[in-house]
């Protein structure tokens, strides 16, 4: 099968760019001291709202969807012909 293969394919094993020469830095000694751990933040206080049960939050929206559908169907209507009130 590798009788196969084109010469143009890069055997996986060919690195694509020179290594770098230079030596790997040694670390600093500044490096080698741990840090000292910064003490823990607390977390503000958490407001939530209020609560709401699930049947009325249904509720609620239901109602909003309603007034919404019916706001719609209004703007969709022709406007009622002046003539046909006399």
């Amino acid at each position: 099968m590798a009788e196969r293969r084109g010469a143009s394919l890069m055997n996986q094993r060919t690195l694509a760019v020179e290594p770098d020469p230079r030596p790997p830095e040694a670390p600093s000694e500044k490096a080698a001291e741990p840090s000292p751990p910064e003490p823990p933040l607390e977390s503000p206080p958490r407001t939530y709202g209020p609560v709401i049960s699930s049947s009325d939050g249904l509720w609620e929206r239901k109602l909003q969807w309603w007034r919404t559908r019916h706001r719609m169907e209004a703007a969709r209507a022709p406007p009622p012909d002046p003539a046909s009130r006399e």
